[in-house]
């Protein structure tokens, strides 16, 4: 509705609030305790520049860590602090979180950042309503899954 000016950006901030409320009223009945700091994989997940949306985000943090995992949630973090982030965590996977198409070309160009300082194979998965719309091939050409379920990407590390 967003998209097509069909709401005000207040009556989006309205909804996105009464969405964290909720999320954080019945997220124990489905995702348990939301601090956990659980001793398994340790997990990235990112959202990228210009994306202003965390519920999302928020969300399969919640799911990882339901898992077992420990995600680490980078908002608002640059391209190089994602990188020195990388060279001091042994992340297993790295995700990336977009809910508007027009910010894929931002995730594009931080996946390729982050490949070309990799020494070793870390899977990674982008997710979210963006990708929904999106017929981006290069999408599959750089990320190991195109998801929006939190659980099928942990399936990459299971391996």
């Amino acid at each position: 509705l967003w998209k097509e000016s069909k709401v005000t950006f207040v009556e989006v901030n309205i909804g996105a609030q009464r969405l964290q409320r909720l999320s954080r009223i019945y997220e124990k009945r489905y995702l348990g305790p939301m601090y956990l700091f659980p001793e398994g994989p340790e997990i990235l997940l990112i959202l990228p520049i210009k994306e202003v949306h965390t519920l999302g985000l928020i969300t399969a943090s919640g799911i990882f860590k339901k898992n077992w995992t420990n995600p680490f949630l980078a908002v608002g973090y640059s391209d190089e602090e994602i990188i020195n982030l990388i060279k001091v965590h042994n992340f297993e996977l790295i995700g990336m979180s977009v809910s508007n198409s027009e910010n894929i070309k931002y995730c594009l160009k931080t996946a390729l950042t982050i490949k070309s300082i990799l020494s070793k194979k870390i899977p990674m998965v982008i997710g979210g309503q963006g990708v929904k719309k999106s017929n981006n091939h290069r999408l599959r050409s750089i990320f190991d899954k195109i998801t929006i379920d939190p659980v099928e990407a942990l399936k990459l590390i299971e391996n």
